[in-house]
């Protein structure tokens, strides 16, 4: 795991609790989930920061599953684990702190699975819809650092939107060689240049 994907998951939380909401419509999804049959876990939960809602759903057999809202186009959550029922963010926060703890990102849309293979949350595996697609793939140029093919091939999707804040903000540091967002917001659809959030984001190019 390198240090400019460690940075990539922080800072999409980060830049995700001020994003603007491409649609206002809110719609049911289910997210369902396995965990290796060594891990010890009792409890799954899913953590959306924006709107500050918890979710928890017992790990029986291995399995979880979830009915989560989809709020907005690109709604993210934090998957975690526990051994109790009593868990909350603030705890994983402290135990993220010590090193001892991990989250999984995902995006908010029907028919997601998500495979747990060991205790790093990092190699958890996200399959099912556009999104999450987009979001793997996101993580992969991260360490790959071949931004603007990402963006050739996501020109339409929310991701792009925020992929595009997070290496705005990363090209005003150390780690920002190479990193040339005005030529990749040029790569985005009307549709995101042209919504609120995209707008938002030519201002600061």
């Amino acid at each position: 795991m390198t240090k400019t994907l460690l940075n990539i998951g922080l800072a999409i939380l980060m830049v995700f609790a001020t994003a603007r909401s491409l649609y206002g419509q809110a719609t049911g999804c289910t997210i369902a989930g396995t965990v290796h049959k060594s891990l010890p876990y009792k409890y799954a939960y899913l953590y959306n920061s924006k709107k500050n809602i918890m979710l928890k759903a017992p790990v029986v057999l291995s399995h979880f599953r979830f009915n989560a809202v989809r709020y907005e186009e690109l709604t993210l959550s934090s998957l975690f684990f526990g051994m109790d029922s009593l868990m909350t963010y603030n705890t994983l926060l402290e135990k993220k702190a010590e090193r001892i703890f991990d989250e999984k990102i995902l995006a908010i849309e029907d028919s997601v699975n998500v495979y747990v293979p060991t205790e790093n949350m990092k190699e958890a595996l996200v399959t099912g819809g556009p999104l999450n697609k987009a979001l793997n793939d996101m993580y992969l140029t991260s360490n790959k650092r071949n931004y603007a093919e990402f963006f050739l091939k996501y020109p339409d999707s929310p991701v792009s939107l925020l992929y595009l804040k997070v290496l705005i903000n990363i090209s005003k540091t150390s780690m920002g060689a190479g990193i040339d967002c005005p030529s990749y917001y040029n790569s985005l659809s009307s549709r995101l240049k042209n919504c609120e959030e995209g707008k938002a984001i030519a201002n600061k190019l």
